[in-house]
């Protein structure tokens, strides 16, 4: 995976630098609310996820370029507020059917294309990894939250997040994003200090749906 997102940043990289030296360089900085949902597998079933909905906190800041009127490229920095809920988690321990809240705060660089009017409408697309660095997750049982635990850098997931996104600027500066996680949100093989493996057979994929506002715009809107 990391020689594919390598690659992948040099290709870019090379394109844009090599190929197209009368293109603009230019900075723009947006925020996002997201909804979020899972793909879940749990010890081979299939179970849903409760939909999430995460206002805060999601940013990001572009450096972008555009070849022509109808193509560019994007390249950036993200922080995102990445997670899903779950409630029929089976503690392994007690083996009750709990609730859980999984969140992570994620760093993340996008890498992406636009397609359209650049000064209009148009679609992008990209891939994204994502550095996890502020895990939480909360405990209901009954309705009744038991638990709370915050991890900086937590081993209780996977240490990189990727995946993709395609998404379609309008010409009011509003923007909508879907994206899927390739990657799994825990780590199977984690074993907590009561020696249980907590997400053992729980397989799930986060996927999302944002509505953002000025991440391809710079904030001078008489700039072309």
């Amino acid at each position: 995976m990391k020689n594919r997102f390598l690659c992948l940043s040099t290709l870019l990289l090379f394109t844009v630098t090599s190929g197209f030296g009368q293109s603009r360089f230019y900075n723009t900085y947006g925020a996002e609310m997201l909804i979020s949902g899972a793909n879940i597998e749990d010890h081979g079933n299939e179970a849903s996820a409760v939909i999430r909905f995460a206002p805060v906190i999601n940013i990001q800041s572009n450096i972008n370029t555009d070849i022509s009127e109808h193509f560019g490229l994007y390249g950036g920095l993200t922080l995102r507020n990445v997670g899903y809920a779950y409630d029929n988690y089976m503690d392994p321990g007690s083996e009750n059917i709990d609730k859980k809240k999984f969140r992570s705060y994620n760093l993340g660089i996008p890498l992406g294309f636009k397609v359209g009017n650049l000064s209009k409408f148009y679609v992008f697309a990209g891939y994204e990894i994502e550095l996890p660095f502020a895990y939480k997750e909360k405990t209901y049982r009954d309705d009744v939250k038991i638990n709370k635990s915050i991890t900086w850098f937590s081993d209780r997931q996977q240490r990189i997040q990727h995946g993709f996104m395609v998404g379609a600027q309008l010409a009011t500066g509003a923007n909508i994003t879907f994206k899927y996680y390739l990657s799994e949100f825990h780590n199977q093989d984690y074993v907590d200090a009561d020696g249980y493996k907590p997400y053992d057979g729980l397989k799930s994929n986060i996927f999302y749906l944002s509505v953002g506002y000025m991440m391809f715009r710079e904030l001078d809107e008489s700039t072309p």
